[in-house]
């Protein structure tokens, strides 16, 4: 699987971490018409949002935008309801909707392709 990268601007995500400490997988969704892992990347990489994902996904291909060894800041906030999953032990993925068609919903292809990305973390880090 050919991963790219484009690394968000380092005021968008946290300190390194163990790897050892990555024990979830957080799915998210973009809810953009027409978004690509490249533009989220760019976006990310040029702006100060305070927020990030590790990997954005959409049909045709995937960007690591903070990497694996580094907390992204994506499920830690006092609302997020999970109990034990937070920024520190989890791999936050993003996924995109690369058709502008007035439907926010990716395709196919994008969910083949996070599947197969989800499989290959949680090979990689058992």
């Amino acid at each position: 699987m050919k991963i790219k990268t484009n690394l968000a601007n380092k005021d968008n995500y946290g300190v390194s971490r163990s790897l050892s400490s990555i024990e979830y997988i957080v799915i998210h969704y973009t809810a953009n018409d027409g978004d690509t892992d490249e533009n989220n990347g760019t976006y990310f990489k040029n702006n100060v949002v305070e927020a990030s994902a590790h990997y954005f996904v959409d049909s045709d291909s995937i960007t690591q935008s903070v990497p694996d060894n580094c907390v992204a800041w994506h499920c830690g906030a006092l609302s997020y309801k999970h109990v034990k999953c937070r920024n520190t032990n989890s791999i936050g993925i993003e996924i995109c909707d690369d058709t502008k068609n007035g439907v926010i919903y990716p395709n196919a292809k994008t969910i083949a392709n996070t599947i197969k990305l989800v499989e290959w973390l949680m090979k990689k880090y058992s």
